[in-house]
């Protein structure tokens, strides 16, 4: 694809992700810090360490998905920003980011539904917390990762 690529949009855009990122760290910490005290507190302290082991675990194995998963969506962003396409191009390339944005937003409902029937404070609440956070945070790095990449390829 011969072009010129206006990358100042995907550069806010990691802007907007790193920001993201630390706030989902942020949460993580203290979604962590304060479910292990309340498992101490109940006298299970290896509850919170079975859940984080399980969460790490499952996101081992959602990795590869999600990674391919962010970088189609890098690759097709840094396609949208040629300036050179044309106008059904274009097109086509909104239909395939309205798709992608339609797949993160179920996935986002889905963890959010199991996080709000989940019974509170218990193994199964802090395993799909873990997992939603690990997730959204392997997405980001695995998106802003991937889009560095296809920059450099391109300049």
């Amino acid at each position: 694809m011969a072009g010129t690529f206006e990358f100042t949009r995907l550069r806010r855009n990691m802007i907007v992700n790193n920001v993201v990122l630390f706030f989902m760290l942020v949460l993580l910490a203290f979604s962590a810090w304060r479910l292990q005290g309340y498992f101490r507190a109940l006298g299970v302290p290896q509850l919170f360490l079975k859940s984080a082991v399980v969460s790490v675990v499952l996101q081992l194995l959602f990795f590869y998905p999600i990674f391919r998963f962010a970088k189609n969506d890098a690759d097709r962003e840094i396609a949208a920003s040629d300036t050179s396409l044309a106008a059904e191009e274009l097109k086509g390339l909104r239909s395939k980011r309205l798709v992608s944005d339609f797949t993160k937003a179920a996935i986002f409902i889905f963890f959010f539904t199991f996080i709000a029937r989940a019974p509170a404070f218990s193994f199964i609440l802090s395993t799909i917390l873990f997992s939603f956070f690990l997730t959204v945070i392997s997405y980001l790095q695995c998106f802003n990762v991937a889009v560095k990449r296809g920059m450099a390829d391109r300049r």
